[in-house]
């Protein structure tokens, strides 16, 4: 299992919907996913091992992975031209824009 970090500057549904091309270019699919409000949120992803450059070409093309990023490495390093077993790709965004939080404080049930 690898794990990315993103760090997006972007509105959350712009980078959620670029996370989610960058996987359908590599003919992946997402096995999970969380919200943690409106800051940040993971999916989980299986990915073969000869589609991981092209996951990572187009996760750089959205900018959302640098070329000297150790997490570009990791996977590239992992790639097998004519491998198709699944891996693991674990994608934990962090939205840095301004939306709003999403979380409201839920006052206790008196009783």
């Amino acid at each position: 299992m690898v794990t990315l970090d993103i760090i997006s500057s972007r509105p959350r549904h712009e980078t959620l919907d670029a996370v989610k091309q960058a996987v359908a270019t590599a003919s992946g699919w997402i096995a999970a996913h969380h919200f943690y409000s409106s800051k940040a949120a993971t999916l989980q992803t299986m990915i073969e091992r000869g589609q991981l450059l092209t996951f990572v070409k187009s996760l750089q093309d959205a900018g959302l992975l640098s070329e000297q990023s150790a997490d570009a490495a990791t996977l590239k390093k992992l790639y097998h031209k004519d491998d198709e077993t699944e891996l693991t790709v674990t994608c934990a965004l962090t939205f840095a824009g301004d939306e709003p939080e999403l979380r409201l404080t839920i006052p206790a049930v008196p009783g």
